[in-house]
């Protein structure tokens, strides 16, 4: 799925955030997916509640993940 994506994405545990990620996902909370766009900032793509309700699902993260990420980049 990761491979399909066509964007680098980097899985992260908590202890081996950056400081600015380590903010923001302390402001939503975990688990929680993060974009950084062009500019630098963090945008949420997927918050807890999403991520629960997949229950799993990788096909349904994906098709979470490939909307948020559509939304964003339409903004």
């Amino acid at each position: 799925m990761v491979a399909r994506l066509g964007i680098p994405f980097t899985m992260l545990h908590l202890n081996e955030l950056p400081r600015d990620v380590s903010e923001v996902v302390a402001s939503v909370s975990s688990p929680v997916v993060l974009a950084r766009t062009d500019d630098g900032t963090l945008a949420t793509l997927l918050d807890r509640t999403a991520l629960d309700a997949m229950r799993g699902s990788v096909s349904n993260f994906e098709a979470a993940l490939r909307a948020s990420l559509d939304s964003l980049r339409s903004q």
